[in-house]
């Protein structure tokens, strides 16, 4: 809102001026062209940040939609709902799931191929504790913790 005041503040000014300039020393200015780069340029810069913004927004409710569910972490409506720091308190259950004997495997293995071995696995974790509201913590190398 502070914005848009600041943004529309100078036209009644612009207007003034140039109808005080007419009126008292007979000076013809013309208000419009200030007007109009004024209002461009505002509006430019009010779309650029909504841009800028909404990307930035929509790259981390994405991100963060890969670790929590929305009954968790519900997505921003707009309607000014801020995250608080302290949180609260509730019995939860970790997971900590780790691959017996990968040690050997991925000693063996190119970088690539570990990686697609993984991503099975952990695709088919990942879905199951996020069907059960669960949140991913983090992948530690073969392992995978989850709250």
């Amino acid at each position: 809102m502070r914005g848009l005041l600041a943004g529309f503040a100078p036209v009644p000014i612009i207007l003034g001026a140039s109808w005080g300039a007419f009126r008292h020393s007979g000076i013809l200015v013309d208000a419009s062209f200030p007007l109009l780069g004024g209002a461009m340029n505002f509006g430019l810069l009010l779309a650029c940040r909504f841009l800028v913004l909404d990307r930035d927004r929509c790259r981390i409710r994405r991100s963060f939609s890969y670790y929590a569910v929305p009954r968790i972490a519900p997505p921003d409506r707009g309607g000014g709902h801020r995250l608080e720091l302290g949180g609260c308190k509730r019995g939860v259950t970790v997971l900590f799931s780790d691959i017996r004997d990968s040690k050997p495997l991925s000693e063996t293995l190119a970088p690539q191929a570990l990686v697609a071995l993984l991503n099975e696995p952990f695709t088919r974790q990942g879905g199951e504790i996020l069907a059960r509201h669960g949140t991913i913590d983090k992948f530690i190398g073969d392992a995978i913790m989850a709250f």
